[in-house]
């Protein structure tokens, strides 16, 4: 299965010399441009096919359920595309190889699950996997997309529950990049409406080399299947459109309705 960035390599798919005002202020995004790069993929363009569900399986309580079998080419059908975005968006193409990925890091023991979720390079235990970046311009917006199979409706909700946990005992943390180091502060906040197990936080830079910048991330569900969203210089509007989008193109490629079960 390919692998790629997730939180905080995603940075490489902006400028690394970034400075954005917080989107949740209402005021407008900015941004300076110094150089920008990509790990995800293209997401494909043809249409997607009816899953094929897996061998059904017994649960705790003793009721057969099927989870669909996925792929990553399955999953690529189901990202956005181009058409599905306003005008003036374009792909990030997908670069091998990038140095200086940033890192997080924290001293206080209690970030140490928020730490390896945002390094890591996809949901834990994911097995199959598609993304795909998007770049508003040069003062962005910038919005990445995930899809990760988790095997059941279960993990990816219990992997929801994680994050929550992590974000509320985590109030801050590091990133390291060749340039220097900034501290992040981390806060819950709304997620967007697109499925009642939604979470979302925000990391902003307080000083140091990324001073003022910020990201979003946004974690929903399509039953079996995670839905990661990560947004840079996006207003609180872009960030529900776009996360919607999302959620009801893969719901209707990848969901119940549009698969066999038991």
């Amino acid at each position: 299965m390919p692998r790629r960035r997730h939180f905080a390599a995603t940075l490489l798919a902006v400028p690394v010399a970034l400075a954005v005002t917080s989107c949740s202020t209402g005021q407008a995004p900015t941004a300076t441009a110094t150089g920008s790069g990509s790990t995800t993929a293209t997401p494909s363009t043809s249409t997607a096919a009816t899953p094929t569900p897996s061998t059904t399986s017994v649960d705790g309580g003793g009721t057969e359920s099927a989870t669909p079998e996925r792929s990553d080419a399955t999953l690529e059908k189901a990202l956005l595309e181009l058409d599905d975005l306003p005008p003036g968006f374009s792909i990030e193409p997908q670069e091998e190889g990038e140095a200086g990925a940033p890192v997080i890091s924290s001293k206080d023991p209690d970030c140490g699950p928020l730490v390896k979720i945002m390094n890591a390079d996809g949901a834990p235990g994911s097995m199959a996997s598609a993304s795909t970046s998007f770049s508003g311009g040069q003062d962005g917006p910038w919005i990445d997309e995930y899809l990760d199979a988790m095997g059941s409706a279960a993990r990816v909700s219990a992997f929801h529950d994680k994050i929550r946990t992590a974000v509320k005992a985590c109030p801050k943390l590091t990133m390291r990049l060749p340039e220097g180091r900034s501290t992040m502060i981390v806060r819950a906040v709304r997620a967007p409406d697109a499925s009642t197990d939604a979470v979302a936080f925000r990391v902003t830079a307080d000083g140091g080399a990324l001073d003022g910048f910020e990201a979003t991330q946004v974690a929903t569900a399509i039953d079996d299947v995670e839905l990661t969203m990560l947004f840079f210089g996006a207003f609180p509007e872009e960030i529900d459109e776009a996360t919607r989008g999302a959620h009801a193109k893969a719901s209707e490629l990848l969901g119940a309705g549009a698969t066999t079960s038991s």
